[in-house]
């Protein structure tokens, strides 16, 4: 029998007959082909995203982190209806919690999108893959932030008048980042 932990609670029990283990190696490896699955099923044949160089986007995505991405807050709520309407028959939730929505460079401009009968909440920024993306659709706050990281490590490695680089100082330095204008 087995229980899934949501929330801070647990599940129903229920019998698994499919699956692997805990801690299994395939495991994220199957839920990255499901995922796959899920977005091309689901955005097969779209038009809607935002032309960046040439090319039209709708999402970004990194293992289960997914961005959406449109012109225009009806666009965007096609998407997210696709999206859930796919997950859903395959099992796969998401979380209207851990779900925002966000109009990058319109000013403080007001979008309403559902995630099935839920709001989805604005936020102004978030992170993505370790990069800030703001409302206004400048990088200052984000490279504020890296400088002050790049600083503390200058500092750390700093001792005695000596230089050290160690690999656990060093991680700060390999933080790729998504830039969407």
């Amino acid at each position: 029998m087995s229980a899934v932990r949501v929330d801070g609670g647990l599940s129903e029990w229920f019998e698994t007959v499919v699956g692997v283990m805990q801690g299994c190696v395939l495991s994220p490896l199957l839920f990255n082909l499901m995922l796959e699955v899920v977005i091309a099923l689901a955005l097969e044949d779209n038009e809607i995203g935002v032309n960046i160089s040439g090319i039209n986007i709708s999402n970004l995505r990194f293992a289960d982190d997914i961005s959406l991405l449109a012109g225009s807050n009806k666009d965007l709520q096609q998407l997210v209806d696709k999206v859930y309407t796919t997950s859903n028959r395959f099992g796969l939730k998401a979380s209207s919690i851990k779900t925002k929505g966000q109009c990058i460079g319109g000013g403080k401009k007001e979008i309403k999108i559902k995630l099935g009968c839920s709001d989805l909440a604005q936020c102004e920024q978030f992170v993505y893959l370790g990069g800030v993306i703001s409302e206004d659709g400048s990088c200052d706050q984000d490279v504020t932030g890296r400088i002050g990281l790049a600083a503390g490590i200058v500092r750390i490695s700093t001792t005695s008048g000596r230089r050290t680089t160690s690999a656990s100082q060093q991680k700060y330095c390999c933080t790729k980042r998504w830039f969407v204008q």
